[in-house]
């Protein structure tokens, strides 16, 4: 991982990397490949943010929403999985397909307008865990589907689909592949929380791929949870992340036991 991260900040310093990625994307719409929604790309310019990092802006329309949106996004964070040819191309293919085209949701609430009527998301601009519905809020409960994973008993230590229900202090997770299936309260400590981008390629390994289609589509996330006697990972939509890691944070501040 360590090398893979080192050639990235390498590919990202190469002359004209911003030049290449944008073309990229240019002629994945121009060739009618393959996108979740109809959107139609109107325009792209690059920028630079003040640590010389390119930055692309595109400009499309979508086709549930009368407005025009504006996408921002910093070309320094490397595609889930290399898929295409090149490094640019592999890089256009996921922002066209799981950024672009991907329905907005609750972020559609927090579009920026500009002078020019563009609403605008991305890096720079509010994310997701600025939204009010991202906070679980005092004795409320959610249900979240999720893969679990941890690497210590009495937990599942391989990926398994299934259910965390969180309400107040307590998470309890349920599988959804069992017969007869019996909660698990995840009631350990928690020394630190991080939130990742998650490898297709390894969730592959998963029996039952139709259960976590949900799941996996577009683009899953994986809060990992680090205790004193190992790791639990939920790997769960972009849209639960932020709850899911806002939960177990608490832990690390002695909020919840």
């Amino acid at each position: 991982m360590n090398g893979r991260e080192t050639d990235w900040k390498a590919i990202v310093r190469t002359q004209h990397w911003g030049e290449r990625v944008t073309e990229a994307l240019q002629t994945y719409f121009r060739d009618g490949r393959p996108l979740m929604t109809a959107v139609h790309l109107v325009e792209t310019n690059l920028e630079a943010d003040q640590d010389a990092v390119p930055v692309l802006r595109a400009i499309y329309d979508v086709p549930y929403s009368m407005k025009r949106i504006g996408l921002r996004r910093r070309l320094d964070r490397p595609p889930m999985t290399d898929t295409a040819r090149t490094p640019a191309d592999s890089l256009a293919e996921e922002i066209a397909f799981y950024e672009i085209s991907e329905p907005l949701g609750r972020q559609f609430d927090l579009l920026v307008e500009d002078r020019r009527g563009i609403w605008w998301w991305g890096d720079g601009y509010p994310s997701l865990s600025e939204h009010s519905d991202f906070v679980l809020k005092a004795n409320e409960q959610r249900r979240i589907a999720c893969l679990f994973r941890a690497t210590f008993t009495p937990y599942p230590l391989e990926i398994r689909p299934g259910t965390l229900f969180l309400s107040g202090v307590t998470a309890v997770w349920t599988p959804s592949t069992d017969i007869d299936p019996q909660p698990i309260q995840i009631d350990t400590s928690v020394i630190s929380v991080r939130v990742t981008t998650a490898n297709k390629e390894a969730l592959r390994i998963v029996d039952r791929p139709q259960l976590v289609a949900p799941i996996l589509l577009p683009s899953p996330c994986v809060v990992e949870c680090m205790t004193p006697f190992g790791r639990l990972e939920f790997i769960v939509s972009p849209v639960d992340a932020t709850i899911v890691a806002s939960f177990f944070e608490k832990r690390i501040a002695g909020q919840t036991s």
